[in-house]
């Protein structure tokens, strides 16, 4: 990606430039950064990665609901934790579903294909 864009080409910093090569963790805790990789992906015609990262968006979102449904299923009353929590525990469950949907639908998990993509 480093050799696909410019410094100063939308705002990117030569250390912020740096840091996003550096691994990818770092694009996809940042979300210029993934739209710029995203923008990447798609002028390049790699439909697979773009719906890899489609999927870690996902699954990205699907944590940080968890995440806050376990934080809230500990704070307030058992009368509120009761009626807000099955609601928002069906949403996350839905939400667990259409991931998997997607990623039936979209993702090759084929192992033998991954085993050979990773010899490449």
């Amino acid at each position: 990606m480093a050799g696909c864009l410019r410094c100063g080409e939308g705002n990117i910093s030569p250390g912020t430039l740096r840091k996003w090569t550096e691994k990818l963790s770092n694009i996809l805790l940042s979300p210029s950064a993934k739209q710029k990789f995203h923008e990447f992906l798609q002028s390049r015609g790699f439909d697979q990665g773009e719906n890899l990262l489609e999927f870690w968006e996902k699954c990205e979102h699907f944590f940080n609901n968890a995440e806050k449904f376990n934080r809230s299923s500990k704070q307030g009353s058992h009368k509120e934790k009761a009626s807000s929590g099955a609601s928002q525990q069906r949403a996350l469950v839905q939400e667990a579903k259409e991931i998997v949907e997607f990623a039936d639908s979209e993702i090759n998990f084929d192992p033998a294909e991954m085993q050979l993509c990773m010899q490449q």
